[in-house]
This record gives structure tokens, C-alpha cells and sequence, in this order.
């Protein structure tokens, strides 16, 4: 798959600077996020510090509401060598940005697609 991407405004997460800026860790972004919303409610008055919503989606939401940036550059919980971008497409319209990217379809040729 060939993606192309042309994004201002990019948060670098694996910066430790800008990290910092944004009050954010590694551990934070690759964390265990997955079963937070499939572990059951703690009973009455109970602790579980581990159910409801992830640190991560908090944390995104939080990114996101800033509306200062157009994506991320994070760790990536799956290959800790490697990192990832997060888009936040609502903030390409009306902008210079876009990505383009073309996927296989299943007669065997290919769909391109472009955001916005």
C-alpha cells in the first residue's frame, strides 16, 4: 500500500521535549488499553484502577481538544522499535493538508483515496 501524507502540525510524541509539553510518557502511550473497556465495574464501593476508559483514549481526547495539532507521532505499543502516526482527519478540511492513499480492492486492482 502506498500512503502519502502531507501534515503540518504534527505533535512528535517520541520527542521527550515535547513529551513533556503535552505531560505524556511511553508508558503512557503504548500502555495496556484494550480490555479497559471489557474488565467488569468494580462492585459498590470498590477500587479498579484498570476498567472504564484507557489513559491512551483519555489522553487522545485531550490531544485532540487542543486543536492545535493535526496529528501525532507515537511509539507503537506492537513493535516498540517502530512508530506510528495518528491523523485527526476532522482537522484536514479547510487545510493544505491531506492523505492520499491507494488499497487493493477485490477484483484484483486498486481504489485511491484521498482525506480531504
Amino acid at each position: 500500500m502506498e500512503v502519502t501524507v502531507n501534515l503540518s502540525d504534527v505533535a512528535d510524541l517520541t520527542d521527550p521535549a515535547e513529551a513533556a509539553l503535552v505531560a505524556t510518557n511511553a508508558q503512557e502511550l503504548t500502555g495496556d488499553w484494550w480490555f479497559y473497556t471489557k474488565r467488569r465495574p468494580p462492585p459498590p464501593g470498590g477500587s479498579a484502577p484498570h476498567t472504564g476508559r484507557a489513559p491512551t483514549q483519555v489522553f487522545g481526547k485531550a490531544l485532540f481538544e487542543l486543536r492545535t495539532f493535526k496529528g501525532f507521532v507515537s511509539f507503537s505499543a506492537a513493535l516498540p522499535d517502530c512508530k506510528i502516526l495518528g491523523v485527526f482527519t476532522e482537522r484536514l478540511a479547510n487545510s493544505t493538508s491531506a492523505l492520499e492513499y491507494t488499497h487493493p480492492d477485490l477484483a484484483g486492482g486498486s481504489q485511491r483515496f484521498q482525506i480531504p
